[in-house]
């Protein structure tokens, strides 16, 4: 995770990808692959128990990603407003099928409802004429994409010293004139400044689906 360090929260049962496929243990061949690098932590948000631990990691954490439907995270208490009273720095990203406003935020949506809706299930016809949907969960992977690509900006933005920002240049004779963007170590030397003071995260064990 580029040394990044990853707790995602699952439901007691479990991620719902750790039941599509054959299972190898905890896991299918599809949760190996997208939980790969990442501690998982099995938390009941809806009970008090539950949310006190999620407020505790969001406490220390540069990051939180949330993919519920809108307004859910703010129903159990872990909407951004919440989170950042507890941690100002905090950068958070919502995840959801049709965005944070709009005639169609309260509905529900799958990667094959994306697909249909966007179109992309019609530019897929078969043999048959008919529109199908594309094997990959192409849509859910993309999005995780272009999430971490923002945050990775928004992230150096906010770590960046406000002399440097909007300091980079196209022209390959002109180097950043901050320290920040002259090395391509310097994250991953402020990753190994951060493994070092933060303690590591506690993983509850891996729930079966």
């Amino acid at each position: 995770m580029h040394g990044a360090e990853v707790v995602k929260l699952e439901p007691p049962g479990g991620d719902w990808s750790r039941g599509l496929g054959r299972r190898y243990g905890d896991h299918t061949a599809m949760s190996a692959h997208f939980n790969r690098g990442k501690q998982g932590l099995a938390l009941d948000l809806r009970a008090p128990a539950g949310r006190d631990v999620a407020l505790k990691l969001a406490a220390r954490a540069d990051i939180v990603i949330e993919g519920f439907r809108p307004g859910v995270a703010m129903r159990l208490g872990l909407g951004y407003e919440t989170l950042r009273a507890i941690n100002p720095r905090l950068l958070y990203v919502s995840v959801s099928g049709f965005g944070q406003e709009g005639p169609h935020i309260e509905l529900p949506c799958t990667d094959s409802v994306a697909q249909a809706f966007s179109g992309l299930a019609a530019l897929n016809t078969g043999s048959d004429g008919a529109p199908h949907r594309v094997g990959a969960l192409i849509v859910d992977a993309l999005t995780g994409l272009y999430a971490a690509q923002a945050l990775g900006v928004a992230l150096y933005a906010r770590d960046a010293p406000a002399t440097a920002r909007g300091s980079i240049s196209a022209s390959p004779k002109a180097p950043p004139r901050s320290s920040a963007t002259s090395s391509p170590n310097t994250l991953s030397r402020r990753a190994a400044r951060r493994s070092s003071t933060c303690p590591p995260a506690r993983t509850a064990r891996k729930t079966a689906g």
